[in-house]
């Protein structure tokens, strides 16, 4: 006989439908009773559990056929073929995910463990390079630092030196413009004492005596009126002063060691019409000794006629010719100086010839400052 769900079903349905009124009754005559007995309680209850075992038997039955029915048909052999094969599918899929996901995790794993170890050697090499740079360059930098004290002490004094430098730019500045007033007010005096309507007189200043020096000179010739006067150095002040000393009829002696200032100067004086009141003598510069000490000095013979000097202007040679160049024109003409006589030497502003002088004074207590209000000339007398 061949079984099918048609035979199946009612079979079924009947089986649960008795079980089901068995049931009832059962509950009912218990329900409806005054008095149970334990006897009766427990036949009952095996009785129940008999009938529950009976059904369940025959639902296994029915439940194994069904499931071979179900079985049997193509249908759903193929439906459960596929969802088998989705589920091995599904399965084997996963797995792979599953087996990929882990070699992935491995991969990253193994990266990981490269790039520490990458960053480890890295972190080493560096503490080794800057071990080894500080410990091979050390002298290096503090070498570095000094010199860059040196350069901040250097850039301090700079900026030191270049505010004085701004300071007596300032300075510089205002003393020259009051020399400049100073020699220009001179000089307007100068111009109103001689007469340069047809000849000029040579310029001042540079080298030569400045105006200020001329005008204290005139006025120097003026009060005192020497008769003789000798100039040791010739120049500017040469025709200057024989302007005034011709004057009161006094004479003048220049000299002079180079040929060419010698022969400006004698022009200037012959322009002048003064070559009757000065006399402009070339005299080579050539040793002199003055207590164990030798100088370059004008030749003795360009003073051999002179005597009982009243004046002496010392204006030469220049410092270029050595040191205190000046220095003997004192203790080689003092045999030649009248008493009260007047030594005047310019550039007095100059530490040397300041220096010459305060040794003139020492050595020669004959002799004593005057005072003349001029910084750039000193002036001594003859007292004895």
């Amino acid at each position: 006989m061949r079984i099918t769900a048609r035979r199946i079903l009612p079979v079924i349905l009947g089986v649960v439908a008795a079980f089901l009124l068995a049931l009832v009754l059962t509950v009912a005559g218990y329900a409806g009773a005054e008095a149970v007995t334990a006897g009766a309680f427990w036949t009952t209850l095996a009785t129940l559990m008999l009938l529950m075992l009976v059904l369940g038997a025959i639902l296994a039955v029915l439940a194994l056929s069904l499931v071979r029915l179900v079985l049997r048909s193509a249908k759903v052999r193929k439906w459960l073929r596929r969802q088998i094969d989705r589920f091995l599918d599904y399965v084997e899929k996963d797995s792979q995910r599953r087996q990929a996901a882990k070699a992935q995790v491995l991969s990253a794993r193994r990266q990981e463990t490269t790039t520490r170890e990458r960053l480890e050697a890295a972190e080493r090499r560096l503490l080794a390079t800057m071990d080894t740079f500080r410990f091979g360059h050390e002298d290096r930098l503090a070498a570095l630092e000094e010199r860059l004290e040196a350069v901040d002490e250097h850039m301090e004094r700079q900026a030191s030196k270049a505010e004085r430098q701004r300071s007596d730019g300032v300075r510089h500045t205002t003393t020259t413009s009051r020399e400049t007033v100073r020699q220009v007010e001179s000089l307007m005096q100068l111009s109103g004492r001689v007469d340069s309507s047809h000849h000029r007189l040579p310029l001042s200043g540079g080298f030569a005596m400045n105006a200020e020096g001329l005008l204290w000179l005139t006025d120097l010739l003026q009060d005192h009126q020497p008769r003789k006067v000798l100039e040791v150095g010739s120049g500017a002040s040469t025709s200057w002063m024989g302007e005034f000393v011709r004057r009161h009829g006094g004479k003048i002696v220049s000299v002079d060691h180079l040929e060419e200032y010698a022969a400006q100067t004698r022009h200037e004086v012959e322009a002048r019409g003064l070559g009757d009141t000065v006399e402009v003598r070339l005299s080579p510069l050539q040793p002199v000794d003055i207590k164990d000490q030798t100088f370059q000095w004008y030749g003795l013979e360009a003073f051999h006629d002179l005597r009982d000097i009243d004046l002496l202007v010392v204006d030469g040679p220049p410092k270029s010719t050595g040191e205190n160049a000046r220095f003997p024109a004192l203790p080689v003409l003092l045999d030649r100086l009248a008493p009260g006589c007047l030594v005047v030497m310019d550039d007095f502003n100059r530490p040397d010839e300041r220096a010459i002088v305060e040794g003139w004074l020492d050595q020669f207590p004959q002799f004593e400052p005057v005072e003349t209000f001029n910084e750039r000339i000193g002036m001594i007398r003859r007292v004895v």
